[in-house]
């Protein structure tokens, strides 16, 4: 496995190099907010079935203060309204994430074919005498899909999921120790 990741670094350049730091990054936001999403609905689960949490928790109450709410009805519709947004602006978070994973994942595929075909164009006309042509067209094309489908496809989402799952863990851990 370690090979694989060095052979990995050896073909990426360095602009594809920062690329995945910058993709790392993004996953990391979008995993912020996915556990916001998730840590979100609790405290509002438990505000729902007790409504008197908003004069029990020194936080809630405090917001509640803060905002002049006329009764805990209010606060917890506003509540509620504020958890949508948190949940809508954490999808549409994910989705830029995706977004930017496959537009990296293909645009490197493409990067990696043309540079391929580059390096046997760059090849002297002797080189060809002895190939078939069918297996240097299987190289730009189905080799480099194939490196792209069954190994940075997986491994980026191997990547994203465990950053999530590390995330939402923390913010389950965290909000469950707040809450009680």
């Amino acid at each position: 496995m370690t090979n694989s990741f060095t052979m990995l670094a050896k073909i990426l350049s360095h602009k594809e190099k920062l690329q995945v730091i910058i993709l790392l990054f993004i996953v990391i936001i979008m995993a912020f907010s996915q556990a916001l999403g998730v840590a979100s609905i609790m405290p509002f689960i438990s505000l729902i079935m007790d409504p008197d949490l908003v004069y029990q928790n020194e936080y809630l109450n405090w917001a509640y203060n803060y905002f002049s709410f006329a009764d805990a009805k209010a606060f917890i519709i506003a509540f509620g309204i504020l958890m949508l947004l948190i949940i809508i602006i954490s999808n549409a978070v994910t989705t830029l994430s995706m977004y930017a994973r496959i537009r990296f994942t293909w645009m490197n595929n493409h990067r990696l074919s043309s540079r391929l075909l580059e390096k046997y164009l760059s090849r002297s006309y002797d080189y060809f005498l002895n190939k078939h042509s069918t297996t240097l067209s299987k190289n730009v094309l189905s080799e480099v899909n194939h490196l792209t489908t069954s190994f940075i496809i997986p491994l980026l989402l191997f990547v994203s999921n465990g950053i999530l799952l590390l995330f939402i863990m923390g913010m389950l851990l965290f909000v469950n120790v707040t809450t009680t």
